[in-house]
């Protein structure tokens, strides 16, 4: 399979934007498809103090939306005969491992940067060159030997202030570089003998997440 038509293929889907990146020093996959959706820039622009109601419903759209991307796109991957796994938007508090230490075992936003996507502002968030940082994010985990973006491991804010200080009052974090935290689950299993179409995954079932507090504004 062709990245390039891999790709294009991707957008079909309804992505937004479409990267490649090498992982291998984050997790025992080689490579990651980052996927990011547009929020909707009328609904964003409505947040001023907090998230509405209408953000919160656009942010379980854009979740779902990306999950049915991923799993089709992992469906894809693995028709052409190359392993492949769909991670998640949102990671759930029924998680386990979540509850344990409250945080994902991969974080989309890693791939993005590496897929050269965009880069982290002071704010934290993914800065889309497209985009901004209105957009969510998913990745799929694959063996698939296509080229990797380039990595970009720097702010690019320079003196830029607003976004941060925006964030500061909402006490989010300030970050200027990505932190990727560590895979902690164990590598995929070797692919077992017969043909892709039996190794595909289930079909995908979705729950809305149970937030904890509230959520920033905008998100990825």
């Amino acid at each position: 399979m062709d990245y390039n038509l891999l790709q294009e293929e991707i957008a079909t889907f309804g992505a937004s934007l479409v990267g490649f990146a090498d992982i291998r020093e984050f997790a025992p996959w080689p490579r990651a498809i980052s996927i990011a959706l547009a929020l909707d820039p009328v609904i964003v622009k409505g947040v001023k103090n907090g998230p509405t109601p209408e953000y919160y419903k656009e942010y379980l759209r854009a979740n779902t939306t990306l999950n049915e991307i991923a799993q089709k796109t992992a469906w894809l991957i693995l028709w052409a005969g190359n392993r492949a796994e769909a991670f998640p938007a949102t990671v759930v508090d029924s998680d386990p491992e979540y509850e344990r230490i409250l945080r994902a075992a991969f974080q989309h936003k890693t791939a993005a940067t590496r897929a050269g996507l965009g880069f982290i502002g002071k704010s934290g968030l993914l800065i889309t060159p497209d985009f901004g940082p209105r957009v969510r994010l998913v990745t799929v985990f694959t063996d698939f030997p296509f080229p990797a973006g380039q990595p970009i491991v720097e702010g690019r804010c320079g003196g830029c202030r607003p976004a941060a200080r925006s964030s500061s009052r909402r006490r989010r974090p300030l970050r200027t570089a990505p932190q990727p935290r560590r895979w902690s689950a164990s590598p995929p299993p070797p692919r077992p003998a017969g043909s892709a179409r039996q190794n595909a995954p289930a079909s995908p079932s979705h729950t809305a997440p149970r937030l904890r507090r509230p959520l920033p504004s905008p998100c990825n």
